[in-house]
């Protein structure tokens, strides 16, 4: 499951620790942790040609942050930003990370900004 797989990945990343050390795959601990980050997987597909399945597969994958000031969100998202310009390079298995799109909002109660950013992943499992 690339969405476990980019977990421990970011784990690994020293810049992310720093800013975000709170890294959960599918789903967050009902305690209120920030900041934190969630990666999930809307949706997947196995890539394919005349000749059968590829071995690579294309993944959207969706990061939802969170944190107590608008200074942390964007500390969490210039790290973001380096680990996937340097995924493709640094890992073998990932084709590459296009299509970003991103969502900022805010949460009143408890009163914490959130910004969801969304891709795309081709990759090899």
């Amino acid at each position: 499951m690339i969405e476990l797989t980019l977990c421990l990945w970011l784990r690994e990343f020293a810049g992310m620790l720093a800013v975000v050390p709170n890294v959960f795959a599918i789903t967050l601990p009902k305690a209120n942790l920030y900041p934190a980050l969630k990666i999930s997987r809307i949706n997947s597909e196995l890539d394919q040609n005349f000749d059968g399945l590829t071995g690579e597969e294309t993944a959207t994958i969706q990061l939802d942050y969170w944190a107590e000031s608008t200074d942390e969100i964007k500390a969490i998202k210039k790290e973001l930003i380096k680990f996937f310009n340097t995924l493709s390079d640094n890992k073998s298995s990932v084709l590459s990370a296009h299509s970003l799109r991103e969502q900022p909002s805010f949460e009143p109660n408890p009163a914490i900004y959130k910004q969801t950013l969304e891709l795309t992943l081709s990759y090899k499992e």
